[in-house]
């Protein structure tokens, strides 16, 4: 199986030039937009689209495996130092608004 880059579920709305969405997405928001809209097509989907959003979930589902088997083989995250810039950031994942700075991640 490809990339979950290389297919789009329903449409054709996201031009593959640039920066895709979801890459984006995934660098200012982490896993939490991902689950976010599997959990979004997941619960709607008996009274939307059907099928077609268990695919959209699956898909964006697939995208974030791709992206923590990705992370996890990362021998050293490219993350500013923890307080670069006077902004205190996790130790684990750089963001500055992570609840669990110290913790399981």
């Amino acid at each position: 199986m490809g990339s979950a880059n290389d297919r789009q579920v329903a449409g054709d709305h996201y031009p593959k030039t640039g920066e895709q969405h979801w890459d984006m997405m995934w660098r200012l928001y982490r896993e939490a937009w991902f689950v976010g809209n599997v959990t979004k097509y997941v619960t709607r989907y008996r009274k939307k689209n059907g099928v077609q959003d268990l695919e959209k979930a699956k898909h964006y589902l697939e995208k974030l495996i791709e992206l923590e088997t990705a992370a996890a083989g990362e021998e050293t995250r490219k993350l500013p130092p923890p307080s670069a810039g006077g902004v205190t950031r996790c130790a684990i994942c750089g963001r500055t608004d992570c609840e669990n700075p110290n913790g399981k991640h």
